[in-house]
């Protein structure tokens, strides 16, 4: 059996849809299909009870049936496999792709690579999905340089540091004192003695 809707894309639809009446009215409808599933497959007198995050042990359980049991209990393998995996992965990977995923973007942007729609698509869903200022600001710096590539600046080639720039910070970090000021000068001088 395959689903017609995973829990996984229940979900993103669901954080997807504020502000998007289209949007919201397709995760509705989505949801009520898949509430209607749960309702369907598990009932009283079938004896199981759907869990939405349910432990491993339960899901092999219910397979188990499934291989010797009627389409229903194959359906509600299925079903409460798909919530153990989502639940799963949940946990496990979404912190990572969020991170891949934004660091690939930053660094088109300031590779000075072409942007595709796919780009400015990825970069709304990113900023849809985590919230925060700096994903928003991401996204409508993509869609701008995407709507408007003869404006993207090239990446500029760093100004070289002198002599007078080291003295400076050295003299800021002596007056100061602060730790700050102190690592801004070590930083200054490595490079000026690198170049």
């Amino acid at each position: 059996m395959k689903l017609g809707i995973t829990l996984a894309k229940l979900e993103e639809m669901k954080k997807l849809a504020p502000g998007h009446p289209q949007k919201l009215a397709e995760y509705t409808l989505a949801q009520r299909k898949y509430d209607d599933m749960i309702a369907e497959f598990f009932t009283e007198e079938d004896g199981v009870k759907y869990i939405r995050s349910p432990h491993e042990w339960y899901v092999r359980e219910l397979e188990e049936r499934a291989k010797t049991g009627t389409d229903r209990d194959t359906a509600r393998a299925v079903i409460l496999r798909d919530s153990y995996t989502y639940h799963a992965n949940r946990s496990e990977g979404a912190y990572l792709d969020q991170r891949v995923t934004k660091q690939e973007l930053i660094a088109k942007l300031s590779g000075g690579e072409k942007l595709t729609q796919k780009d400015v698509d990825t970069a709304y869903r990113h900023a849809k999905l985590y919230h925060s200022e700096e994903n928003r600001v991401l996204y409508a710096r993509v869609k701008r340089e995407f709507e408007n590539p003869t404006e993207r600046t090239a990446p500029s080639e760093p100004e070289p540091v002198t002599k007078e720039m080291v003295d400076a910070a050295a003299d800021k970090a002596r007056k100061t004192g602060r730790t700050q000021d102190r690592v801004t000068y070590a930083l200054v001088k490595r490079e000026f003695e690198h170049q």
